[in-house]
């Protein structure tokens, strides 16, 4: 239990956002949310600006690889984050993908295999299409969400049961369309906002908050990094006490080159090793 935990939690805080676990812990979640609601006592409302293609904190080709470690000595596993064309009938468009795989020495306790891949309407600021694949040990899991943002609902479907259609805000995102939603908003010491998020056919809110800026030294390098913290709620009140942070490099691509969540257990750390354009 304690190694599916860490390698899901680690996979969250890469896809900066991928909280299927959550959703397995907390049967019949729902949350009420709304578009970019805040959570603090003074709100700050900010609706995620349509992304012009020639002013992109990544483009097509982008390609991010990660290692998954647990308290800085146990790797568990490698990620990669990749930006491809998106449908060619839709201008602006971007196919995101994430592909998550256990090393060999982990897999005798604990393998896992995951795949998410999100097609994103630049000029909605939103996804049209998410795919969730994975294999963890025995456990294979196939989902696809439609979203229809003009009409502020989804389709659900995972080839088990019928498909069934649930009521969703205005640009909401999926768990891996968030991460790059974030990327496009100007990061700064202060800033904070709440996406929608719909996993697994429910609803949650992600609160962003931007809460300093930190000299952040990797295997790449050093990186001037913006130091953001990450909780999910639902009608105001936390999903969990783990406490999660993402740097993101303070420049044009907002790269996120650094996450951490605090457990009970240890530190689960997913750490940037390579990049390109």
């Amino acid at each position: 239990m304690i190694y599916r935990t860490f390698l899901r939690l680690s996979i969250f805080a890469l896809a900066a956002f991928i909280f299927g676990f959550l959703t397995e812990q907390n049967p019949g979640l729902l949350v009420n949310s709304s578009w970019m609601r805040s959570w603090l006592a003074a709100p700050t409302f900010l609706a995620a600006p349509p992304l012009q293609a020639d002013n992109l904190a990544f483009k097509v080709g982008e390609r991010l690889t990660y290692r998954i470690s647990w308290s800085n000595f146990v790797e568990a596993g490698t990620a990669e984050l990749t930006v491809g064309s998106g449908s060619p009938a839709v201008a602006n468009s971007y196919r995101f993908q994430l592909k998550a795989i256990s090393t060999p020495a982990i897999s005798r306790l604990y393998s896992f295999k995951d795949e998410f891949v999100s097609l994103f309407d630049g000029g909605l600021s939103a996804p049209t299409r998410f795919e969730k694949n994975f294999v963890e040990k025995k456990r294979e899991l196939r989902e696809t969400v439609i979203f229809d943002q003009f009409n502020h609902s989804a389709t659900f479907a995972n080839g088990k049961s019928e498909d069934y259609k649930i009521s969703i805000d205005a640009g909401t995102q999926d768990p891996l369309s968030a991460l790059y939603t974030v990327r496009s908003l100007v990061l700064k010491p202060g800033f904070q906002v709440v996406l929608p998020v719909l996993d697994g056919g429910k609803n949650f809110q992600l609160e962003i908050k931007v809460t300093g800026s930190d000299l952040i030294s990797t295997g790449l390098g050093n990186f001037s990094s913006h130091r953001v913290e990450v909780r999910l709620r639902r009608d105001g009140i936390p999903l969990t006490d783990k406490n999660m942070t993402i740097w993101f490099t303070n420049d044009t691509r907002k790269v996120p080159v650094l996450a951490s969540i605090s457990l009970p257990f240890g530190a689960a750390l997913v750490e940037l090793t390579s990049q390109s354009n």
